[in-house]
């Protein structure tokens, strides 16, 4: 199953929490998450509001990661096998490798 296409955006600020919303549609939209607050979100914490910043970023996140682990790959793979063998131990494959387990998670493959 896929996720709501992006852009998400933080919508409606109800009594339960701030909604995140993603386009459905031209003019339908869909919530795909809220924050728990038992507080009206007006005076949510800012930690409140920061997750809601980080959930509706979501679908721009991934798209990124995407494209680095499609670059990061093509480049690693261009590499000949003796220097991709030494670059095993750098930082460059420990965050390709990083990029590909974050996408897997986000798209429930982990």
């Amino acid at each position: 199953m896929n996720h709501t296409p992006g852009p998400w955006e933080i919508g409606d600020k109800g009594k339960s929490g701030i909604r995140i919303m993603g386009a459905v549609g031209t003019l339908l939209y869909e919530s795909v998450a809220t924050t728990n607050t038992l507080i009206y979100p007006a005076n949510a914490s800012e930690t409140e509001q920061a997750n809601a910043r980080l959930i509706a970023s979501a679908p721009e996140l991934l798209s990124a990661l995407k494209k680095a682990d499609y670059e990061l790959t093509g480049y690693f793979n261009n590499l000949s096998k003796k220097v991709q063998e030494r670059w095993k131990d750098t930082g460059f494959y420990s965050t390709m490798q990083e990029v590909k387990q974050a996408i897997a998670k986000a798209e429930g493959k982990e």
